[in-house]
């Protein structure tokens, strides 16, 4: 059984996490140098044969929507277990392959199933408490990072020794292996009442949708990893040409070697408030590492050098993002990592689809120019998204019985300023807010700017009391705090929200009707003119 102490999951939970995300996530790049063999096996051109990276990142696109979100409803401890063993199934099925559509649908149902490494970033962060959140995510992504770069090392060895298909063969025995440990090392987790499994992947779209610094953080990965893949798949095609080995191709991975090293401190940085200048100085990093490149055929040293600025740059804001949203949304960890993976996989399945193309056409330098304008346009990209990161909205949290007071002076504050209108001090100031923070009811923003009391019931959730402090109205902390009540009755399962407000708080009743609430009955409660409001998910 997995063990977590007060700094996060013990050193050899967090290196089982990390080697088997390594090994999991190597299984989407052993192709990359197999590309020129494949071809010639399978009768491919070089402008097409990188259609098998892409069938592959465009299945674990796939994964990262459909699979994913399953960490946040089921057990991971049986989750983790039983994708492993259908990835070593679909790398057998890659492994003797003999027509071209097996080859293709093979490769797609790895990519697919592959995702379980981001299943394993999302259990590492819960495991995590936030002071230590960015070094646990930090080494769990050194060990993705290990697992790309020697991904393309061992193939190209393992090819040159055995045949390219002993490199899947073999994989899917080590993956049947981690399959049996992971069982015994993964902590149970309590299955999650929700809404059903299209509810559940349906709640990432809309947590994308509502939340800015995802979406900000998601094109940025979708930039950085098409400029990763622009170099890792399509390098080998003019390494080939210039009579290299696939070792020799394979061991160009350790080049960018250091880009595991960057992964930890990165991390580290996040957890010292220091996330927004580490993602600014490594894509400065990133831009500069295609004018070495570009000068392979002249020196295989300008490429190893361009590598490693590379894969330093790209780990670097990979693993800052990783700790930002998981850290904006912890109670949908695995979702966020899905969501703003699969930006990752259309930026990695784009990248090798236009630089092997392009090699085609036009030639390496090409690709370079490629790859500088992904680069820039990430750079420029995290300077538009710069105000939502240094100002990130606070996190939704249960109340905790210490909060009693806060929650106590900012319903007063929100809610005294009715008396007069409506002739009576209106119910919420005269809730037992230590019982429903006793009974979990109570919801606050981590500043105690705002709260908000749910009370599940049959069939819908009660919004009993939206309070914001009025120092922070006008901020949209209201519609976040009823944007986490929408997110929290999907997750029960429960299909509509209601609501009670008074008739004279008509500013009120119009803000709830734009957001989709509809007027359910009047009535009068302790003398005070109650309207009734409710809302269809």
């Amino acid at each position: 059984m997995a063990t977590c102490n007060q700094i996060g999951p013990s050193r050899a939970v967090t290196a089982l996490f990390a080697v088997a995300a390594g090994t999991a996530v190597a299984n989407v790049y052993f192709a990359q140098p197999l590309l020129a063999t494949l071809g010639g096996e399978f009768g491919i051109g070089d402008s097409a044969v990188g259609a098998v990276v892409t069938a592959t990142q465009a299945g674990y696109g796939l994964g990262l929507l459909l699979l994913v979100p399953l960490g946040d409803a089921l057990d991971r401890r049986r989750l983790v277990p039983a994708q492993l063993v259908l990835l070593a199934a679909a790398l057998a099925l890659l492994g003797t392959a003999t027509r071209v559509p097996v080859l293709f649908a093979s490769a797609a149902a790895v990519g697919l199933l592959a995702v379980v490494t981001q299943t394993l970033v999302a259990a590492a962060a819960s495991l995590a408490p936030p002071s230590a959140r960015g070094r646990v995510v930090g080494q769990v992504t050194s060990g993705i990072v290990v697992g790309i770069l020697l991904a393309r090392t061992v193939s190209g060895i393992l090819a040159d020794l055995a045949g390219w298909r002993a490199v899947y063969l073999l994989s899917a025995a080590a993956t049947t292996v981690l399959a049996l440990l992971l069982h015994r090392a993964l902590p149970a987790q309590e299955p999650q009442p929700g809404s059903g499994y299209p509810g559940l992947v349906w709640s990432t779209v809309v947590l994308f949708a509502r939340e800015p610094l995802l979406r900000a953080r998601g094109l940025l990965a979708m930039l950085i990893f098409a400029a990763f893949g622009s170099l890792w798949s399509c390098v080998a095609l003019p390494l080939t040409e210039l009579g290299l080995s696939r070792t020799a191709i394979g061991a160009f991975g350790l080049a960018g070697a250091a880009g595991a090293l960057a992964a930890a401190p990165a991390g580290r940085l996040h957890d010292r408030g220091l996330g927004v200048r580490t993602t600014t100085a490594a894509l400065v990093l990133l831009a500069v590492s295609w004018v070495p490149m570009a000068f392979v055929r002249q020196s295989l040293w300008a490429l190893a050098l361009g590598a490693i600025l590379l894969d330093l740059a790209v780990q670097a804001v990979h693993v800052t993002s990783q700790s930002m949203i998981y850290t904006r949304r912890p109670d949908a960890g695995s979702r966020v990592i899905g969501g703003y993976m699969a930006f990752y996989s259309v930026g990695s399945a784009t990248g090798a689809a236009a630089s092997t193309a392009l090699y085609a056409a036009f030639g390496w330098s090409t690709v370079c120019v490629l790859g500088a304008v992904f680069s820039v346009a990430a750079l420029g990209v995290s300077r538009m998204g710069l105000s939502v990161e240094r100002n990130p909205m606070t996190e939704i949290r249960p109340a905790r019985p210490s909060d009693r007071p806060d929650v106590e002076r900012v319903v007063q504050a929100a809610y005294a300023p009715w008396t007069e209108i409506i002739g009576t001090p209106p119910l919420p100031l005269s809730s037992d807010y230590a019982a429903l923070i006793e009974a979990g009811r109570v919801f606050v923003l981590d500043d105690l700017s705002g709260l908000i009391v749910l009370i599940p019931e049959d069939g819908r959730l009660l919004v009993d009391n939206v309070a914001v402090d009025p120092s922070h109205q006008g901020e949209g902390l209201g519609s976040r705090l009823l944007d986490y009540a929408e997110d929290r009755a999907r997750e029960l399962g429960l299909p509509a929200l209601r609501l009670i407000t008074n008739e004279k708080m008509t500013s009120n009743i119009s803000r709830y009707e734009r957001r989709g609430y509809r007027e359910t009955g009047r009535e009068s409660i302790q003398g005070r003119h109650a309207v009734h409001m409710s809302k269809t998910l």
